[in-house]
């Protein structure tokens, strides 16, 4: 099972299973501690399993879990999934319910059940939770999930206390269907960072959400990314920043019943062919949503970039300040038919100001690629960051390496090896957008950092 992952996280590329050495069936009850090994995969689910309260299951790099039929590991206690680059841990139809008495994840401790580095292969189709939590928390990082359906899903989540966390991970499916996550709950909060979703339906989000330095590709579905809140009581901030929107069936960001506590802001992002961006509804004269919105890319749009809803009383209306953003034109007439407001109908209580705005394609994120734990970074300083036609890696000591260029599709683009402390490669035939950098060296595979290519 080693070498499993040899692409960054995002790698879209085929997995044939290995055939195991041994094979373990795991009982019907675990009430006491265990260790699962890649010695002893494939670990057979054949009946709905249980995690005893305090009871911990660890499973270590290079383990596979398969489940038959539609079995469950219902956790009372603790799970630790922790995988490596090079070793992940396979998950076969697998899905995991997560009880509130098992507490799920403590992210001031940073303790208790986490998955990292797996790999979870579902069954596509009839609407099962891959990682369902009741009321508890969880972190995920550099995992990739492909063919589920409701990936991580969560009902009811508690203010300040339920927090869901996905890093460095991607969510793909080959038919189009499936939701990379359904969090729900009056104050549930949602984090996703550098993470890729491809060829799925909507991401169905809480108010409480956040959204960085991700790709969305391919949506197949018309939901979108959807925030729909009730009724008034529904208190929330929602950051989207720094990512790219692509290839959408429908429209891209939808937000309904907002009120003046809700907060919007929707920074340095690029969107890309699509029905409509953004659809807002204004709501209540003086009770909207705070919107901040700047720095973007709105690029083809079938319909609107921009739209906000009608309302039934006419003649009023609230100025919300969009300054700064690219339209995808400089000519004021094209920008002012791409946006839906006022202007059009008296009954939208929403006027658009798209004065100053940009005129060429923005590139610079304001966000720092801080995702990469400090600790897998390999010493290399990379630049200019911003690059157009050549990009430099300089390291501090002179040793054999490989030095690999991915783009956010998992695809290997560049590579060289060199023994010099100074590379440099030609990058002017490259695709504007974002890359990763790996370096491989000594036997081991570090993330470099990444690099914008803006031309």
């Amino acid at each position: 099972m080693t070498k499993l992952y040899k692409k960054i996280l995002f790698a879209l590329t085929g997995f044939c299973f290995l055939t195991a050495s041994a094979q373990t069936t795991v009982p019907a009850i675990i009430s006491s501690n265990q260790t699962w090994t890649a010695a002893g995969s494939p670990y057979l689910i054949t009946q709905n399993t249980l995690v005893k309260n305090g009871v911990t299951v660890k499973v270590e790099p290079g383990t596979r879990i398969k489940a038959n039929g539609i079995n469950r590991v219902i956790v009372e206690g603790t799970f630790i999934a922790d995988g490596t680059f090079d070793s992940v841990i396979m998950m076969d139809s697998m899905y995991f319910e997560f009880t509130k008495m098992s507490g799920g994840y403590n992210f001031a401790t940073n303790s208790g059940s986490t998955f990292n580095y797996c790999w979870f292969n579902g069954r596509g189709w009839g609407g099962d939770n891959t990682i369902k939590l009741n009321g508890v928390s969880m972190f995920i990082s550099n995992c990739r999930f492909t063919n589920t359906y409701y990936t991580v899903y969560q009902m009811n989540g508690s203010y300040d206390t339920t927090l869901v966390r996905i890093v460095r991970s991607s969510f793909e499916s080959k038919d189009g269907y499936g939701y990379p996550t359904s969090i729900s709950g009056t104050y549930a909060h949602l984090e996703m960072d550098e993470c890729m979703v491809k060829n799925m339906c909507g991401i169905i989000i809480p108010a409480n959400f956040s959204m960085t330095r991700s790709t969305v590709i391919g949506q197949a579905c018309y939901s979108a990314i959807r925030i729909m809140n009730g009724n008034k009581s529904y208190r929330g901030n929602t950051f989207v920043r720094c990512n790219t929107f692509k290839n959408f069936k429908g429209g891209v960001f939808e937000a309904f019943y907002l009120d003046s506590f809700n907060t919007i802001d929707l920074t340095n992002n690029t969107f890309d062919s699509a029905d409509f961006f953004l659809s807002l509804y204004a709501g209540d004269i003086n009770n909207t949503a705070n919107l901040n919105m700047n720095k973007n890319n709105f690029l083809f749009s079938r319909q609107y970039d921009l739209k906000f809803s009608a309302s039934s009383t006419a003649g009023i209306y609230k100025t919300y300040d969009l300054q700064d953003n690219y339209w995808g034109s400089t000519d004021t007439n094209d920008i002012k038919a791409s946006i839906r407001d006022y202007n059009d109908d008296i009954t939208i209580k929403a006027l658009v100001d798209y004065s100053n705005y940009r005129t060429s394609v923005n590139y610079v994120c304001s966000e720092e690629f801080t995702g990469v734990n400090t600790t897998s970074i390999a010493k290399v300083n990379i630049y200019p960051n911003p690059a157009n036609s050549n990009l430099y890696l300089d390291f501090l000591t002179e040793e054999s390496r490989i030095v690999r260029v991915y783009d956010m599709m998992g695809q290997l683009i560049l590579e060289t090896t060199s023994s010099d402390a100074h590379l440099e490669f030609d990058i002017a035939s490259l695709s504007t957008g974002t890359y990763a950098v790996m370096v491989i060296a000594n036997g081991k595979t570090t993330m470099a950092g990444k690099v914008i290519i803006a031309h």
